[in-house]
C-alpha cells in the first residue's frame, strides 16, 4: 500500500478554540462522509442511497453495541457536509468549518479510494485508546472521533465526500454536537 496516506483531523467539541497536538499539525486530517465515488469518475458526486445506508449502519453498530440509541440521517447536515468536503478538496487540506456549531469528524485518504464503513472504522479504531469505564482517553492519544460517533445525546448525522483515486475528503456533521467538555459520552 505504498503511496497511500491517511490523515485524521481532531474533532470539534471539548473547549471552544482548543487544539490538540494532532490538530496543531501532527496530522492534517480526518473524518467522515459518504458517497459512492468511482476511480474513473473523479470529482464531487451526489450521495448514493447505498453509501448513506452503509455510513449510517457503521455509526449505529458502534452505538448499539454500547446501548446507545441509533442516529438518524439528516439531509440538511449531509448537504452542508458535502459542500464542506468540496471546499476542503479545493484548498487541499483539512480544517473544521469554523462557522458551524456542530460535531465534526473529518477524514482524508490520499493515493487510494475507501468506503463509508472504512471511514467510520478508522474513527472506531480510536476506541483502543479510550478507557470506557473511566471515560478518558489515554494520554497523548486521539479519541474524539470515536467519542463523537458514540455521543449519546447526538441524534443526527449527515456526511459528504468528494475526490478521486488521488485523494478523498470525507466530512460528517453531528447534531447536537458531542465532545462537550466536562461531560461523558454516555
Amino acid at each position: 500500500m505504498e503511496g497511500i496516506r491517511v490523515d485524521l483531523h481532531g474533532h470539534q467539541g471539548m473547549r471552544p478554540g482548543s487544539r490538540t497536538a494532532v490538530e496543531r499539525g501532527l496530522a492534517l486530517v480526518g473524518v467522515a462522509a459518504l458517497m459512492v465515488m468511482r476511480a474513473q469518475s473523479p470529482g464531487p458526486r451526489e450521495l448514493d442511497d447505498d453509501a448513506i445506508a452503509e455510513m449510517l449502519r457503521a455509526h449505529n453498530q458502534l452505538r448499539l453495541s454500547r446501548g446507545i440509541a441509533p442516529l438518524k440521517w439528516s439531509a440538511p447536515l449531509a448537504e452542508r457536509a458535502q459542500r464542506w468536503a468540496e471546499h476542503l478538496a479545493a484548498i487541499g487540506r483539512m480544517e473544521h468549518e469554523p462557522r458551524f456549531r456542530a460535531g465534526q469528524n473529518l477524514y482524508v485518504i490520499r493515493g487510494a479510494m475507501t468506503t463509508p464503513a472504512r471511514v467510520v472504522q478508522r474513527w472506531a479504531d480510536e476506541a483502543k485508546d479510550y478507557r470506557e469505564p473511566q471515560h478518558v482517553c489515554r494520554a497523548g492519544a486521539e479519541c474524539g472521533h470515536f467519542t463523537q460517533v458514540i455521543w449519546a445525546t447526538t441524534e443526527e448525522v449527515g456526511c459528504g465526500a468528494t475526490g478521486d483515486s488521488k485523494a478523498q475528503f470525507w466530512v460528517c456533521f453531528y447534531l447536537p454536537p458531542g465532545n462537550v467538555e466536562g461531560r461523558k459520552p454516555y
